[in-house]
């Protein structure tokens, strides 16, 4: 009898690393891995907009918007683009998943054939140490080398859409 209890509770904690596993890929991006997308053309800009791949605050999927449109569900360790005129560009994070941070603007002015990096970063951060944490996240420009270190890594999210009217 004493067997019987042990194999059942190695079942019960294998179902639960099972399905633990399960829900933690599905916090991730599933495209393929980074790739350089067409370099923007001489009369629009090329915003690549990313999240690396953290094991921190996994839940969180914030909506991203680009000029008020619709971009994509920022998703752990993904990445996507957004085509856009010259001159300012609004880039909005909105609360999404488990985090409860406020919404999130940057402000860029592009140049014509020029690519801008936007990376969108949670960090936790101990409220009460070891009983409660905090979600703190940033939306920002990046450089080029630092971005393309943080972005070879990420997996490509279609977008709602590919090109973006100004405001």
């Amino acid at each position: 009898m004493r067997g019987d209890h042990i194999i059942s509770v190695s079942c019960r904690h294998l179902l639960a690393l099972l399905v633990a596993a399960i829900a933690l890929s599905a916090c991730s991006a599933t495209g393929p891995l980074f790739i350089r997308h067409t370099d923007p053309s001489p009369e629009e800009a090329l915003i690549y907009l990313y999240r690396p791949s953290r094991n921190a605050a996994r839940t969180g999927a914030p909506e991203m918007f680009v000029n008020g449109q619709k971009s994509i569900k920022r998703i752990n360790g993904g990445y996507s683009v957004a085509y856009v005129k010259p001159g300012q560009v609004a880039v909005l994070a909105k609360k999404g998943g488990l985090w409860g941070f406020r919404d999130m603007t940057i402000l860029l002015n592009v140049n014509p054939g020029k690519t801008y990096y936007v990376r969108l970063l949670p960090s936790l951060f101990p409220v009460v140490p070891l009983v409660v944490t905090e979600i703190r996240v940033s939306l920002a420009l990046v450089e080029e080398d630092t971005a393309f270190d943080e972005i070879t890594n990420c997996r490509y999210i279609v977008p709602e859409r590919l090109r973006f009217e100004p405001n």
